[in-house]
């Protein structure tokens, strides 16, 4: 048979018999693009050949299989295999120019060649993208695009997808490409550093008590005249020759210059999702432990020191991944009052050894995972006024953070 550009659809079963020829025929279009789709199996018999004529390119030649495809002894075919369960090449079978995929069973090969091929243009076809695909999946759609125009070529893994799945079946694939995990790791070191930070405030806000009064003989706050009277009134007149003891002295407590504390501290928040642009649910969650030295200045005035240790994650839904980190934090704090007003602030700092992993299901099972570090800085600051029962205030808290350049990597095929 010959066929021209275009799509075929075979509800069941398709082959080329044993020795026989399939002509795909371009008509002088090297964009021309041929796609067979098969209901369940294809078999290429044994010395079956495919041939392409007048500018056809094996790149864009598909074979959709439903199920499994087999290709026989000696058989010479032209084209992207994109199979459901399994492949299997026979003795001496080849592609000439294309490649075989297996979803989700296995391609099994002896003494085969396939040789791969890149077009003169190959871009990823916008004609799929509906309303099905987010603002995010079709932004990635542009940016495979604008790669392909500015001289790039696609791996025929990639280019492949909008010919062979269906619109949902594409949407699931280009939210795995987007590499939305990686937007997790800022969100996942400020939550952080912000449970840091306000551990770190809160151990400022300790009342100073005066030293007690230094009166000896008697008990703080209590004179011996209110002694004797109250002996009188209730027996009587002294007796004769009585003797009112004192209350031993009670010495004050002088007041603390220096302040050690500690606190655990932690947090979980869910971000919700928002299907129009594409971010799916993300959950947080971290738990740290603190300790630090604060010192008074005076009985209005104090600073402090703080060092902490945080583990934090997250998790995208959907299973399209997680991360997590490891991060060592510092901080500087410091506290003024009047009798009604009060300043405060607290600058922080933290080192992060960050992970993330996600796997992509799109031909095979792909696990990426990467390491980096990362740094957060943070300033907080308020201040406040009492009146009565109320006090307003007002504060600030601007936080940075920042990661090198990094790549993921497959840890796993």
């Amino acid at each position: 048979m010959t066929l021209t550009a275009g799509i075929y659809n075979f509800d069941t079963s398709a082959g080329i018999a044993a020795g026989q020829t399939l002509t795909l025929d371009a008509g002088g279009n090297p964009a021309a693009v041929f796609i067979i789709n098969i209901g369940t199996t294809l078999t290429a018999g044994s010395g079956a050949t495919v041939v392409l004529e007048n500018g056809a390119q094996g790149g864009n030649v598909f074979y959709r299989v439903g199920s499994s495809a087999t290709l026989d002894t000696s058989s010479d075919i032209q084209g992207q295999i994109v199979a459901l369960t399994s492949i299997t090449m026979n003795t001496s079978a080849s592609v000439s120019c294309g490649a075989v995929h297996a979803r989700n069973g296995s391609v099994t090969l002896d003494t085969n060649t396939i040789e791969i091929c890149t077009l003169d243009a190959q871009g990823f076809d916008t004609a799929v993208v509906s309303p099905v695909l987010t603002n995010t999946q079709v932004a990635l759609v542009n940016a495979l695009n604008d790669y392909v125009a500015a001289g790039g070529i696609l791996p025929i893994g990639l280019a492949i997808l909008p010919a062979t799945l269906t619109t949902d079946e594409l949407a699931a694939s280009l939210a795995q490409l987007s590499g939305e995990v990686s937007t997790g790791v800022a969100p996942m070191a400020m939550q952080s550093m912000s449970g840091f930070l306000d551990t770190v405030v809160r151990s400022g806000h300790k009342l100073r008590l005066p030293a007690a009064p230094r009166d000896a003989g008697v008990p703080v706050g209590m004179v011996p005249e209110k002694i004797n009277s109250a002996y009188s009134g209730k027996y009587g007149s002294e007796p004769q020759g009585a003797q009112v003891f004192a209350y031993p002295a009670v010495a004050a407590l002088p007041s603390r210059d220096w302040d050690i504390w500690a606190s655990a501290y932690g947090s979980n928040t869910v971000a919700a999702a928002n299907p129009d642009l594409g971010f799916q649910e993300r959950t947080y969650d971290d738990r740290g432990f603190a300790a630090g030295l604060n010192y008074a200045v005076s009985d209005r005035t104090d600073v402090g020191v703080a060092l902490s240790w945080n583990a934090a994650g997250f998790d995208l839904d959907d299973g399209l991944g997680s991360g997590s980190s490891d991060t060592v934090f510092v901080a500087l704090r410091a506290r003024t009052s009047t009798e009604r007003g009060y300043l405060e602030g607290a600058l922080g700092y933290g080192r992060s050894n960050v992970t993330t992993d996600r796997t992509v299901t799109m031909a095979g099972l792909d696990r990426f995972n990467a390491e980096t570090t990362g740094d957060t800085l943070a300033a907080y600051v308020e201040a406040g006024y009492h009146m009565g029962a109320f006090t307003p205030f007002a504060a600030l808290r601007a936080q940075s953070f920042s990661t090198p350049a990094y790549s993921e990597r497959l840890n796993s095929h």
